[in-house]
């Protein structure tokens, strides 16, 4: 993989990304950092994650594995920190 460029989105700020293009959220202050997203399409190729170097990859994410009230109350407690 190779670097392309950074955005920087404050808090609050919205963005768009294609499909299958990586991107990621850096977390600031405490450590912690929600990123609330919206799919507008579905693709064959499903979600696709990468980590670094001597860092076991989670292959077992499933993004309906919660419920949206549980998404929701991760994101309020990372807000309310």
């Amino acid at each position: 993989m190779v670097h392309q460029g950074t955005d920087l989105i404050y808090a609050g700020g919205e963005y768009r990304t294609a499909a299958y293009d990586y991107h990621r959220t850096e977390p600031g202050g405490d450590g912690r950092v929600a990123t609330v997203m919206q799919k507008r399409n579905e693709f064959p190729r499903g979600a696709h994650s990468t980590c670094r170097i001597g860092i076991q990859p989670d292959t077992d994410f499933d993004r309906y594995q919660w419920t949206p009230a549980q998404l929701w109350e991760v994101v309020r407690e990372v807000l309310t920190a």
